[in-house]
C-alpha cells in the first residue's frame, strides 16, 4: 500500500543520533522530543543496532564524540547539530538564531567540547536533576555568546572571528582564496564605470551577504548559509534578473547609476596567490530587463 503524501511528509526529516549511555545526552533528547512540534527529527541512541547500516559514512568513534544530526543531505556534528535543533524548536529558537551571530561558533564549540569530553565523570547527573555546575555552565556559555556577539557589534568589527560570513573575513586559510565581484554600468558609447555596492539601497557588507547566499548561491548542499539544490543556467539567469531589477531601480533612485546606462555587467573577482582573477558572469540589458550569462 502506497503511503498517502500527507503521511509522507509528516514523517521525520532528520535522525539525531546521540550517545543513549550520557545522561546528558538522554536529558537533550527527552527535553527535545517535547519541544519538536514540527515532528521533524527521530532520536536514535547510537548504540542501536542499524544505525551505522542507515548511515554508513558515519564512523562510531565520531558518534562516541558529539551528537549527530543526518538527513536531508545534510550532516551535522557537535556544536554545529545543537544549534540546528534550537533553530527549529519553536520555544528556543531564539538561542538557535543566537549561536548562528558572528563570533557565537567559537566559544559555542569551544563549550561543546568541554561539555562531551567531562559529559560521563564531572557533569554526570540523571535526567531531570541538573546540578548547580549545569545552571552555571549554561549561564557562562549564554554570557559568552552574548559577550562575543555585542563586542562585534559596538566595535564593528567585520573580520574573522566576529564575522558571520567566512568570505569576507580576514582570516584566510594558506591555500584559500577570497571571491569578490563588482557592478560595472556600460552606456551607450561603451564606457564603463564600477557601481558602487551600496547603489543598491544596503550598505555594502549586507548587500554582499544577500547577493552570494541569496542570489549568486553555492550548489554545495553542506554550504552553511545556504545551499541551492538543482540550480541550473535558466534558474541562475532567472535570480539574477530579480536582483538586477531591484538593484538598477534603487541605484536610480539614488543617483548613482549614470545617464544613458544601458546595462550593468557582473564581474567576479577571485584572489589568491598570485594575481587577480577577473571574470565576467553575465550581462544585466535594462531594456530589456534581464540578465544573460557570458558565453
Amino acid at each position: 500500500m502506497t503511503p498517502s503524501p500527507d503521511a509522507v511528509s509528516a514523517r521525520p526529516r532528520y535522525d539525531v543520533i546521540y550517545d543513549g549511555d550520557c545522561g546528558i545526552c538522554e536529558a537533550t533528547r527527552f527535553y527535545g522530543e517535547r519541544l519538536d512540534w514540527l515532528g521533524l527529527f527521530r532520536w536514535r541512541p547510537n548504540q542501536e543496532e542499524g544505525v551505522l547500516a542507515d548511515h554508513p559514512h558515519l564512523k562510531r568513534e565520531d558518534l562516541d564524540r558529539a551528537v549527530h544530526v543526518v538527513g536531508c543531505g545534510r550532516t551535522l556534528a557537535g556544536f554545529e547539530a545543537m544549534r540546528f535543533l534550537m533553530l527549529r524548536w519553536p520555544l528556543a529558537a531564539w538561542l538557535g538564531a543566537l549561536m548562528h551571530l558572528p563570533g557565537a561558533s567559537i566559544p559555542g564549540r569551544a563549550a561543546y567540547r568541554w561539555v562531551a569530553d567531562h559529559r560521563k565523570t564531572v557533569l554526570a547527573c540523571r535526567i531531570g536533576e541538573p546540578t548547580i555546575l549545569h545552571k552555571a555552565l549554561a549561564s557562562i556559555f549564554i554570557c559568552a555568546v552574548l559577550g562575543v556577539v555585542g563586542a562585534g557589534a559596538l566595535l564593528r568589527v567585520e573580520s574573522w572571528p566576529l564575522t558571520c560570513a567566512p568570505m569576507f573575513a580576514n582570516h584566510v586559510e594558506p591555500d584559500g582564496a577570497r571571491y569578490s565581484f563588482r557592478f560595472i554600468s556600460v552606456d551607450q558609447s561603451g564606457k564603463e564605470r564600477e557601481l558602487p555596492s551600496s547603489a543598491g539601497g544596503l550598505p555594502e557588507l549586507r548587500l554582499k551577504r544577500v547577493f552570494f547566499a541569496k542570489y549568486y548561491g553555492s550548489v554545495d548542499p553542506g554550504y552553511e548559509y545556504g545551499g541551492i539544490a538543482d540550480d541550473t543556467p535558466a534558474k541562475f539567469e532567472a535570480r539574477m534578473t530579480a536582483f538586477f531589477a531591484c538593484f538598477a531601480d534603487e541605484a536610480r533612485k539614488d543617483g548613482a547609476l549614470p545617464a544613458g546606462t544601458l546595462a550593468i555587467r557582473l564581474e567576479t573577482i577571485r584572489d589568491a596567490e598570485g594575481p587577480l582573477e577577473r571574470h565576467t558572469c553575465g550581462t544585466y540589458t535594462l531594456r530589456d530587463q534581464r540578465f544573460r550569462r557570458a558565453p
